[in-house]
């Protein structure tokens, strides 16, 4: 039973990334593209991705990372989230593990893709135990289904909030231990603005990171990873423009 879920997320992370190449996303891939799976062993061999993974950038940049590479990133994941969800998938563990990065040259920034679609499922189907939660980015769904609803798309507008905090605070937005996390989360406490902990950041940026990051789920954007994106990029364009 192992073996065959293996085969059909390997499935469905090809099937991603080859839309990803094909149609109108083929400019901006933000999707780990995958080479090759196994027949009859569960293996798959991906995109060679030769700059690392968010977690180390965020281990070496303990204040956040550079303000505008940060909302940067955070465009591309709500871009490559949108064709997965598009296509009827949610990722449900996004991470700073699972974001990696392709190096480019001449110093622009490198580009990040989405990789581990480990417990993506089609958002028609029941969705699978959660024992392999990644406690720090879990959206209260993940921790009580039976209260907030199933995970879905929703819940991966609330992980993309909680990578963009990390992303521009370096801090957790519910810091601590799993307990002290998951009661953080399900009790609707909401985390520390970020501007609070970079005082170089815009209020707007509270507001959008905040919002993805709503207990609720209808308050998340009403689950449309697209205006999450375009939030950010008004955000982008406004640092640009003063």
């Amino acid at each position: 039973a192992v073996i065959e879920s293996y085969f059909e997320e390997a499935e469905t992370w090809a099937k991603l990334a080859q839309r990803e190449r094909t149609d109108q996303h083929r400019d901006t891939e933000h999707i780990v593209g995958i080479v090759a799976t196994g027949e009859t062993l569960p293996w798959l061999a991906m995109e060679y991705m030769d700059g690392g993974n968010l977690a180390d950038r965020l281990d070496s940049h303990p204040d956040g990372l550079p303000i505008n590479e940060a909302l940067w990133i955070a465009e591309c994941l709500c871009k490559g989230l949108k064709l997965a969800h598009d296509n009827g998938v949610a990722h449900l563990d996004l991470k700073p593990e699972n974001i990696l990065f392709r190096e480019t040259p001449n110093e622009k920034w490198d580009v990040p893709k989405i990789a581990d679609w480990g417990l993506a499922r089609s958002l028609l189907a029941d969705s699978q135990s959660m024992d392999m939660l990644s406690v720090e980015y879990a959206a209260p769904e993940q921790f009580k289904p039976d209260e907030f609803g199933k995970p879905d798309s929703y819940t991966d507008i609330y992980q993309v909030g909680a990578v963009i905090y990390e992303m521009l605070t370096g801090e957790l937005p519910y810091p601590g231990e799993p307990p002290e996390i998951m009661h953080g989360v399900i009790d609707g406490d909401d985390p520390d603005p970020p501007s609070t902990l970079r005082e170089q950041l815009p209020h707007a940026v509270d507001d959008i990171v905040l919002k993805a990051l709503s207990t609720e789920k209808p308050q998340r954007y009403r689950g449309s990873v697209d205006r999450l994106g375009d939030a950010i990029r008004d955000i982008c364009h406004s640092a640009d423009q003063s």
